[in-house]
Order: structure tokens, then sequence, then C-alpha cells
């Protein structure tokens, strides 16, 4: 009926199945306005939004609930940005139960009409689904609720709840004397609140936990065949199944421990990160840091000795291939716009290996720096090596990328000032090294201006390639969650056009990061236009260091410098930065004789 009616609506022959953007919803939870007898706005007029939300408190203290505690009201964000306020507001209700006892809070931006007044009582049924199990009977890590499709359920009896007319009229919305087509109210009901968001809800929301990886294939054909609707629902894995070197559904489950990205416990993960063992499948959650993990360096910082060859901190050893990360480089249908994304996580992966003993948010830098330079590499196609330097003045003092044409990816971070505010910080040094296949490099310098890694070559592009291009690159370090989207308009983009792309890359923030899949980016960027995909490179992690490359540059040095190397007894020691791995070389590994 919704598809017949929008095609009346828009005069295009009736589709298949509902493309996605001919619903007013963003992530098409319920599909508003085809009722028009059923209009409850008009009848909030004069009501202020603090009502709004009072009143759905009321409805669950009316059944015998406490009220909300006090700090609900001073610590949430619940109305709308007054005029002047330049912070920005996710535009997604939720409520949250931040300290799993009795610090409620809630994100809206409640305004006087019904779909707020709906939406108050379904965030606050939320609220009070954490009050009711935060108890001492229930261990603080069971107050999360048993799977997140119970909590919509919550949220979504009492939302129908609003929608009934006894209701309204004894809260004060409808007078005592309204009276409407019940059928007309129930088909209401059906498109706004019950059957889309239903399906939403147990289709995507039980996505959230990525080893239910075998359910994604039947939850997207339920939505797509009983919702009739073409809805992209976002790849909740890290690495795409049709991707040979990640393995099928059923291989990624039965990874042993340490094999592979560590599995999370869900979307709220991080609250529980201190775990050695999850209560799901025995996944081991423990944090990777050095100080945290009960792994103990050795006497040489994070060295170890290549002939030894022990494996790292995840049970592999550094010869071995981390998942790879997949760069996608796209042309919209339409021929304005080149898309290219990352999902960098598995590059996160190597970093962690590579470099325990880096803080999270100090790998959240360097994995951001390594996605850049991936997708700058695939604006070449891969067809040379591409390294970048960041030397700076902030909590990083030299980051550096190296990116070479058959997909193997490094890097490196040196610690800065750790009072910066930033990890990037201006006064510094952009460096950008190409070398083509005949060896010939190119060098770029560029000055740091004001701003993070994906300001910088932003601001590359545009001052060494003459390129207007946004990127946004992202890495969560509670999760490793981490990608990478560099958008190109090409130079006869029409200005509506351009214009609905910048709308698209900053609602982009509203996405989580488990979302931003490839496909899922290309779609949003397309708005509908469709994508041809041009080209599809695998990108891992491995340094490429090796005993023979160091001796065949360390025997290039003059004989006086190479005697200079030995002057103490004993091995030279030489440590790569890029994995820590020692080399201890001798004077005969440089032919010089004895001492």
């Amino acid at each position: 009926w919704v598809k017949y009616e929008m095609a009346k609506k828009y005069g295009q022959p009736v589709p298949k199945a509902i493309p996605a953007h001919w619903i007013n919803n963003r992530w098409s939870q319920n599909w508003t306005g085809f009722v028009k007898a059923v209009d409850f706005d008009p009848y909030f007029k004069g009501w202020q939004p603090e009502r709004i939300v009072k009143t759905a408190e009321a409805f669950y203290t009316g059944l015998g609930f406490d009220p909300l505690p006090a700090t609900f009201w001073t610590k949430s964000d619940l109305y709308p940005l007054k005029p002047g306020e330049t912070r920005k507001k996710n535009s997604h209700a939720f409520c949250n139960h931040l300290d799993l006892e009795n610090d409620i809070r809630s994100l809206m931006s409640v305004e006087a009409n019904s779909q707020w007044f709906e939406t108050a009582h379904h965030e606050l049924g939320h609220g009070y689904y954490f009050m009711c199990y935060t108890n001492p009977s229930v261990p603080p890590l069971l107050r999360d609720g048993a799977n997140p499709s119970f909590h919509e359920g919550v949220g979504e009896l009492i939302a129908l709840a609003t929608r009934q007319i006894p209701y309204l009229k004894s809260a004060g919305v409808l007078p005592a004397d309204y009276k409407v087509n019940e059928m007309d109210v129930l088909l209401n009901d059906a498109l706004e609140v019950a059957i889309p968001f239903m399906f939403w809800a147990c289709g995507t929301m039980v996505l959230r936990r990525r080893h239910q990886d075998p359910h994604q294939r039947q939850s997207r054909l339920l939505l797509q065949l009983r919702l009739g609707h073409r809805l992209q629902v976002p790849d909740a894995r890290p690495h795409r199944a049709e991707d040979p070197s990640s393995g099928s559904p059923g291989d990624e489950l039965r990874r042993p421990q340490g094999g592979g990205r560590l599995p999370e416990a869900g979307a709220r993960q991080g609250r529980h990160g201190g775990l050695a063992e999850g209560v799901e499948g025995g996944h081991r959650r423990g944090s990777l840091h050095p100080r945290h993990d009960g792994v103990l360096q050795a006497s040489h910082g994070l060295a170890r000795t290549a002939e030894q060859g022990p494996s790292d901190r995840l049970g592999l050893s550094m010869t071995d291939l981390v998942p790879t990360a997949r760069v996608l480089k796209s042309l919209t249908r339409d021929r304005f716009i080149r898309v290219s994304s990352i999902d960098a996580s598995p590059l996160w992966d190597g970093v962690r290996r590579g470099h325990p003993h880096l803080d999270p948010a100090a790998c959240a830098c360097l994995t951001e720096l390594l996605a850049s330079t991936t997708l700058l590499q695939g604006r070449t196609l891969f067809a040379e090596r591409l390294q970048l330097l960041l030397k700076g003045s902030g909590q990083a003092k030299a980051v550096v990328a190296d990116c070479w044409p058959d997909g193997t990816i490094r890097g490196v971070l040196d610690l800065g000032r750790p009072d910066a505010k930033a990890w990037v910080e201006a006064p510094g040094l952009l460096q950008v090294m190409r070398s083509n296949a005949s060896g010939q490099p190119y060098i770029g310098n560029l000055p740091l201006v004001e701003g993070g890694i994906q300001v910088q070559v932003e601001h590359y592009l545009q001052q060494s390639e003459q390129v207007q291009a946004s990127l946004t690159l992202w890495c969560d370090p509670g999760t490793g969650e981490a990608g990478g989207l560099l958008v190109e308009p090409l130079p006869d983009c029409p200005p509506e056009r351009l214009a609905r792309l910048i709308q698209a890359i900053e609602g982009l923030e509203v996405v989580p990061f488990w979302e931003r899949t490839g496909d899922f980016l290309t779609a949003w960027v397309s708005q509908g236009h469709g994508v041809e995909e041009q080209v599809a490179t695998d990108v891992f992690y491995r340094c490429r260091c090796t005993r023979e490359a160091l001796l065949e540059t360390l025997r290039r040095f003059p004989a006086q410098q190479k005697e200079d190397l030995f002057k103490e007894p004993g091995p030279l020691e030489v440590r790569c930065d890029y994995c820590g791995t020692m080399y201890p070389i001798t004077r005969d590994d440089l032919s010089l004789g004895g001492a």
C-alpha cells in the first residue's frame, strides 16, 4: 500500500521495493504522514517542551514507579539548541545508563508536537528499564539488558500508549469530545510506530553484536521481503565475507582467541573492557595496553630477537598477516563525485600488535594517518610507494605511514608533549613522498595548519595537487572501529548536487562507526544515484624489515663508520621502529673480522 501511495505521490512507476530516499525518516524507523486524518500536532499548541517530558515521567509514576533521579534533569540534554549556540547535537534521541547505578541521562531535542510526545515516552522507557534492574540482585555485568531489542520493545510498548485516544484525553492533549475513525488510527499506528520500527529494531539493533554474523543475511532478507523496502542494512562484521582473505562467516566464528580482531560485546562494550572473559562465547575482551593485560615487556623495551621469532601479544607472529582492510574507489553514476573509503579496523589491529607500548589514543592517531595514506594511494591505484611524515608540536612528535604498491602498510608514532591538547598541533610539517616504479621520488613539504590529520591531508590536496576534497577519519580508541572516507567532487559537479553532498557528509556524524562499511558509505554519498566500483584493493599491516635488507644497508657504510659501530664489545643491536624486532649484528656479519 505504501509503495503504491508513494509512486502516485511522486509520479513514478510502482517499484518492486521502496527506494530508501522516498521514506522521510533517515533510519526508516517509521513511515509518517500517510494518514492525514490522524494529526495530533495542532493539539500541542501552547505546550512547552518541559511539559512533554514531565508528562512522560508522570506516565511511569502513575504505574507505581519512582520519579527519575534528580541528576536526570540536571545532566541530560533534553531540548533544542538555543539561538547563538555553536555546539552541535546528535539528532538521534537516546537514553543511557552511565554508571550502572543511578546516573541515567537522555539526549533529545524535545519540541511541542506528537512526535516528541511519543519519543519522550519511548526514551524514558529505556530509563525506567535501567532503573528496574539496578538493584543488588542484578550484578553490574548484566545491567545492560539481555538484548538491545528488548529495550526497544519496552520503549515501543509505551510509545503505542501515546497513540491511544483515552490516554491522550487523560493527559490533556485531546479534548474530551474528540472523535476519529478508529481504522485510521490503527493504520497510522501501524505505519508510524509498529511495523517499520519492529523490523528495524530486530534486523538492525541485533546486528550490533559481531559474533551474530551468520544471521545478518537472514535479517537483511527479512527486511527486504517483508517490508518491501530497499534498506541498506549495515554490514556489522569487521571484514566482508566475500573477501576470500577474511574467510566465511563460519570461519569468523571459529577463529581461535587471539587469531584476529577481538570480538566486541556490543555497541556499548567499552563499559566492561577490563573483563578477561566475556559471558558470550568466552571471547577475551581484555585491554591490549601493557599496563592492563598482564603481558610484560622485555628488558630492552619492546624488542624481540629476529632469530627467536616469538609470537606477538595477540598470539601472532609479526610475519603473519592480519586481516585485510579493503579500500574501495567508486564513481557515482551521475559522474559528478569520486568516492574512496576504507574500513581501517584491521589496521588498528596491526598497530596494536606492532606498538604495544602505545596507549589506545596514540594508536588511534597512527591508525588515522595509515587510513589517510591508503586513501591517497587509492587515487593512483597503488601504482607507487607513498610515505607520509607528520612532525608537529602536539602529543605526537612525529607520525609516519609507509604504504607500498603491493598493499602492505606500516607506521610508527614518536611521542611528544604529554601536556598538549591534541595529538597533532602546529607549528610543524607534513611531508609527502611518492616513489614511482622507476624509483624517482617526489617530495612535497607543507607547514601544518590548525586541525587534525584529516585537515592536514585536505590542505595538502588543495595546495599541492589542486584538488578540492573532503576527508573524514574516525577511530574509536575503545573498540578499534576505524575508517576513512575521501570524497572528491569533480569540476562539473552542479552547485545543487554539491550542496546535497555537503549535507550528506555533515550528516555522517550521526552514523555509528560500526555502520560505516564501504558499501554503506558509497550509498550514503551517492544519495540514490548509485555508484560504479572502479577498484577494490586489499591493504594489510605488515613490517617489511628483514635481516638481509639490514645487512645489505650496513655493508654499504664506509669502513671507518662500520668500525665505529663496534667500539663497544659484543654484538650491535639494531631495532626496527616499525615492528620492534631486534636484530643482533656481529662483526662477522659485516665481514670486519676480529676486534
